[in-house]
């Protein structure tokens, strides 16, 4: 594998010269990879005009307070599955005593922007360029994992789901932000040709891959572009 690292602060990224091809929904990996790094420089901006920073931070801070992060209660290490940006893990991080972000993405652009914002919050972290459907990590290795809106693109979600549980400790838990089929998602989708998974599905395939106590959160608040686009399915490892 051909690789480098670019330190920024604590942050390291790790990039191998080739991804796996395997197409996630409607979009090819490269050709999805290829849009993602042109939205890069722009992304962490939109996502802040769309309230996700503080609809992030309100969602972990209900789950600290319904003992749900438990896991994160001494510290410990989290993967960001899919991490963009960086947004999801720098509001776990606001919340919880997270001592290392793992992050993996297909977008090398991504990945840099997530090193430069995670080093500037302090936040210790290691990203590479990874396919979700076959993780490097090994077994039991994180007391948390979260994604945003990242199973919506993949052509085996179940799959992806079945990597994100092999890699927590048992007890650990599982945050997975999905979109929500809205008119607002539909146009969306004319750009980034996601495939939305239902609600009954997801809690599905999340039982089927071994997680329980599942339970669906709002995302936001009720006027919020957030909230109206996304929800929040938490689960535990057995």
């Amino acid at each position: 594998m051909d690789s480098f690292e670019r330190g920024l602060g604590s942050v390291a990224i790790e990039v191998p010269g080739e991804i796996p091809t395997t197409d996630r929904g409607r979009v090819p990996n490269r050709d999805l990879a290829i849009r993602y790094d042109a939205a890069a420089p722009h992304w962490h901006r939109r996502m802040r005009w769309l309230g996700y920073p503080e609809a992030y931070a309100r969602l972990f801070t209900r789950l600290q307070a319904a003992a749900r992060l438990r896991s994160l209660a001494a510290g410990g290490r989290v993967l960001d599955c899919g991490i963009g940006t960086g947004v999801l893990s720098l509001a776990l991080a606001h919340v919880a005593p997270v001592q290392q972000v793992v992050g993996v993405d297909i977008a090398p652009a991504m990945l840099r922007e997530a090193a430069a914002n995670l080093a500037a919050a302090g936040i210790r972290a290691d990203l590479r360029r990874a396919d979700a459907h076959r993780l490097p990590q090994p077994d039991a290795s994180f007391d948390a994992v979260v994604s945003a809106h990242m199973l919506e693109h993949l052509a085996r979600p179940d799959e992806a789901i079945g990597e994100m549980v092999r890699v927590l400790r048992p007890g650990a838990v599982l945050v997975i932000v999905a979109t929500r089929s809205t008119l607002a998602d539909h146009l969306i989708r004319l750009k980034w040709h996601h495939v939305p998974i239902s609600q009954d599905q997801l809690i599905t395939w999340m039982r089927s891959r071994g997680l329980r106590d599942i339970e669906v959160r709002s995302v936001g608040r009720k006027l919020s572009p957030a909230h109206w686009l996304s929800r929040a399915f938490v689960g535990r490892k057995a």
